[in-house]
């Protein structure tokens, strides 16, 4: 609280027709400190004038204006949140607005109304209801063979759980590779889930526009959260994260040394909290590559790795809070562990000469 006081009317002051006097002077009058929400409540329709001015200008000048990403977006896979926003082509490189822009346009397109008012207009349009869901679902499943889908689907329908599921020896030899899998199947207990999660939501009564809108939600949520959006970018399969480094250090010559690591510096240039440069070529001035090689030494990583911890809590176990804290302790030791091990990785790479 600020205390302003008036001095006394100067001698031969005469007021303006409007004034309205402060009852005699000199006069003591408190002014408090409201800050930006007076100033918002004041004015409240140029802040949203200005917001929305704003919001047009940065539509406009967007390098994805004008894409359709609810056409790229696929519910293929309800673990890959930028593919189900249609933004598999960006994936970490895409900005806040267009996830924002991405998520507007395909809740116009997974919106369970529309969804079901689509079905309910095809199915108007053409018989056979069972032979569309079956469609759907083999287009759902498309990565799993159905010989795997209907092992799992029998082993779920005998109350067997996810453990049991992959330990089963018929899953081991689709895992190994086998006539149905030549090649051997990939990310089982992925498939698991995913089996499980269309069944119980089959069972459920909960149709596959609400199983899409609510994952399109999740999606939305993890990706508008910097913390969790880092979490799941530095953990995201579709993203062919690299962390190698080339083993010989002592490049021919200077040519050779820009092919090898100029490559290394890129993909790794995702993890920093600013837009780090490009290492350059052959014919780069060594003046500009050690404003590149500075600018290295003082980045500083986003890296997260809450979510590639072996054997971590889930907080949300915890029956109190003190459980909540002791949990977190221990998630807190293995990531720090994992953190010194990246940092490592990190300096080896600046060391390169």
């Amino acid at each position: 609280m600020v205390q302003i006081v008036l001095p006394a009317c100067p001698s031969g002051w005469a007021p303006p027709e409007t004034f309205q006097g402060l009852s005699g002077f000199p006069s003591k009058r408190e002014a408090i400190n409201a800050g930006r929400a007076i100033h918002l409540l004041l004015n409240r329709e140029e802040v949203e004038a200005n917001a929305a001015a704003a919001a047009l200008e940065e539509e406009a000048n967007s390098p994805s204006k004008g894409i359709d990403f609810a056409a790229q977006a696929s519910m293929a896979d309800k673990e890959d949140f930028y593919q189900m926003l249609g933004l598999q082509s960006l994936r970490w490189r895409a900005s806040p607005q267009e996830i924002r822009k991405a998520y507007r346009q395909c809740v116009l397109k997974y919106h369970p109304d529309k969804m079901a008012q689509s079905a309910t207009e095809e199915k108007e349009e053409k018989e056979g209801g069972e032979e569309e869901e079956k469609d759907a679902k083999d287009k759902e499943f498309a990565d799993v063979p159905k010989p795997v889908r209907d092992l799992i689907e029998r082993l779920i329908g005998q109350k067997k759980s996810d453990t049991q599921i992959r330990n089963h020896y018929k899953m081991g030899e689709y895992v190994e590779g086998n006539d149905v899998c030549p090649k051997g199947l990939e990310n089982p207990e992925d498939k698991i889930k995913r089996v499980r999660a269309y069944i119980e939501g089959k069972a459920s009564n909960e149709s596959v526009a609400d199983q899409a809108f609510k994952a399109l939600s999740q999606a939305n949520t993890v990706l508008t959260d910097i913390q969790k959006r880092r979490a799941y970018d530095s953990k995201d399969a579709g993203a062919d994260i690299d962390d190698a480094l080339p083993a010989d250090r002592k490049p021919k010559d200077d040519a050779d040394f820009f092919a090898t690591w100029a490559p290394v510096f890129d993909r790794n240039s995702r993890w920093s909290t600013t837009n780090m440069p490009p290492l350059g070529g052959a014919e780069t001035p060594i003046a500009e590559v050690l404003k590149v090689y500075d600018k290295w030494f003082d980045m500083e990583s986003w890296r997260d790795f809450s979510m590639e911890i072996e054997d971590g809590f889930d907080i949300d176990d915890a029956s109190c809070r003190e459980e909540r804290r002791w949990m977190e302790r221990q998630n807190k030791k293995q990531t720090e562990t994992m953190k010194r091990t990246e940092t490592n990785r990190i300096n080896t790479m600046k060391r390169t000469e």
